[in-house]
C-alpha cells in the first residue's frame, strides 16, 4: 500500500513540474504599451511620462551584381556603381549619419566573386557599419 502511495506521489511531482512552467508564460508586449490600469484612465498622459517606442534597426541592403566583367553595387545611397566608389558613398553616409546600428545586408548575385563581397564587407566596416551580414539570393 505504502509502495503505490509512493508511486502516486512520484506521478503527482513529475506532472506538476512539467505543467508549472505554462503558469509564466511571458506575453511579447513591449514596454511602451499602455497597460490595462492605465487605458481606463480619463485624464491625459504628461510629455515628461509618455515612454517612446523604440524603433528596430535600420536595415541597409547593397546588392552586388556582375556586368561587363566588373562587380556593380547598388544601395547605401548609390546605384550601379564600381566597389571604390561605393567605399565612398559609405564613407559619406558614416559621416552624415549616425549609423553605428545599422545592420548592413550584401546581397551578392551568384556571378560575383567572393573577393568583392569581402571587399564590401571591408568597406562598411571601414566606415563605422560593424554589423554586416552577408546572405545569397
Amino acid at each position: 500500500m505504502v509502495d503505490v502511495v509512493l508511486v502516486i506521489l512520484v506521478f503527482f511531482m513529475a506532472t506538476a513540474s512539467v505543467a508549472g512552467p505554462e503558469w509564466f508564460l511571458g506575453a511579447a508586449i513591449p514596454s511602451w504599451a499602455p497597460s490595462i490600469a492605465s487605458a481606463g484612465d480619463a485624464a491625459p498622459a504628461s510629455a515628461e511620462s509618455e515612454q517612446r517606442a523604440i524603433l528596430p534597426e535600420a536595415r541597409l541592403e547593397v546588392r552586388l551584381v556582375r556586368a561587363g566583367g566588373q562587380t556593380l553595387a547598388t544601395g547605401l545611397g548609390v546605384s550601379g556603381v564600381g566597389l571604390d566608389r561605393l567605399a565612398e558613398a559609405a564613407a559619406a553616409l558614416g559621416q552624415r549619419v549616425d549609423i553605428a546600428d545599422a545592420i548592413v545586408v550584401v546581397i551578392p548575385s551568384g556571378d560575383v566573386p567572393y573577393e568583392d563581397v569581402v571587399r564590401v564587407h571591408d568597406a562598411c566596416l571601414g566606415a563605422g557599419l560593424t554589423r554586416v551580414a552577408i546572405i545569397g539570393e
